[in-house]
């Protein structure tokens, strides 16, 4: 919410890769470092379920969706917070 608030700078590419990379990073840690020595803090990330697929797909699905939706937001309610600090004056 901050970022709709004080910042009416939408969200770029690179904020999007930025945070799959660090998703994928820690996905990478968690396979295979934390799964291999049987530290199973997420059970339904597990490559060894059914459910795996689904659920890693279903992650990075929600990144994309979350990227899109505070963007639409960004773009909604910014002007508003702009008519009501009035034309020239900062948004704090």
């Amino acid at each position: 919410m901050n970022t709709v608030v004080t910042s009416s700078r939408k969200f770029v590419f690179l904020d999007l890769w930025c945070a799959l990379a660090g998703a994928v990073g820690y996905a990478l840690l968690y396979l295979l470092v934390l799964d291999r020595f049987g530290v199973h803090l997420y059970p339904v990330f597990s490559p060894r379920t059914i459910w795996s697929v689904l659920s890693w797909s279903a992650l990075l699905g929600t990144y994309f969706l979350v990227y899109h939706g505070w963007n639409e937001a960004i773009g909604k309610w910014s002007p508003l917070f702009r008519e009501i600090q009035g034309p020239g004056q900062p948004i704090i």
